[in-house]
């Protein structure tokens, strides 16, 4: 059984690694080196 609490934590990942992937795209889109430095 899944517990209400694990949902809750996937869906935050999940939506916290969607977040973070938009986040570096963006930069790369306006500057490459921003990403670089997310990256490292």
């Amino acid at each position: 059984m899944i517990s209400k609490e694990d949902t809750l934590i996937a869906k935050q990942f999940a939506v916290g690694k969607i977040w973070r992937d938009s986040v570096i795209l963006n930069a790369y889109k306006s500057n490459i080196q921003i990403v670089q430095l997310i990256i490292l």
